[in-house]
């Protein structure tokens, strides 16, 4: 992660020494956060893809819901900046990341059968885990920064997307935990895949109907 440039001090009324941050400081972090998020869109697209075409569909779910909440959540970040800090965050380039094998483009679905299951479901998990510790420490960072400019109503922002993400890696584990005592036999994988897809079929759902943009307070 590029670092941040730090400011100018000033001391509270308990002497304890805190960083202000400008304008442009502010600015650099949103915009990092919002590339964070469209790298994460990326990630779960092709994920929702990965395991589509592996013929797991209740893992593809679990994808596509995860999928929709970022886009939720990358809406509100730039919706957030405009009320609390009355600036349009300025778009740039993002380099997304690549979960996908790249000699899988000379497959089709009909060349996966049960002896490749085990082998890319646990690739898959592991880089689902991976992607959302990186997310976790990525956010916590920057939540020590925010911590540090005084910037609370922001900082408490940010706390609860790294919440989010803890949940997030809970989940996972839980998949990981549960096939790892099975050996990832295939048939366990297989058993799991509808519930999954109901479940989470029915999350999306609900999530799709559900979906506003909470209106911050806006500060002057």
């Amino acid at each position: 992660m590029s670092e941040i440039p730090m400011k100018e001090e000033e001391t509270n009324k308990n002497g304890i020494r805190k960083t202000k941050a400008d304008t442009q400081q502010i600015e650099e972090l949103y915009c990092m956060l919002d590339s964070r998020m469209c790298k994460a869109l990326a990630f779960h697209e092709q994920l929702a893809d990965y395991f589509c075409f592996l013929g797991l569909h209740g893992f593809k779910r679990i994808a596509e819901y995860q999928y929709m909440k970022e886009c939720a959540g990358k809406r509100k970040l730039h919706k957030r900046y405009i009320d609390m800090h009355h600036k349009v965050l300025p778009v740039k380039e993002c380099d997304v990341p690549i979960l996908i094998p790249r000699d899988w483009s000379r497959y089709t679905t009909h060349d996966i059968d049960d002896s490749v299951i085990p082998k890319f479901v646990r690739m898959g998990l592991k880089q689902y885990y991976e992607w959302e510790k990186e997310t976790k420490h990525f956010y916590e960072e920057l939540c020590e920064k925010l911590m540090a400019w005084g910037m609370y109503a922001d900082y408490e922002y940010v706390k609860e997307l790294v919440l989010h993400v803890e949940k997030e890696i809970k989940k996972i584990m839980h998949l990981y935990e549960s096939l790892n005592s099975t050996g990832y036999d295939v048939n366990a994988i297989h058993t799991i895949q509808e519930k999954l897809h109901d479940k989470y079929k029915q999350k999306y759902e609900e999530r799709l109907s559900l979906i506003h943009i909470s209106e911050p307070t806006r500060q002057e």
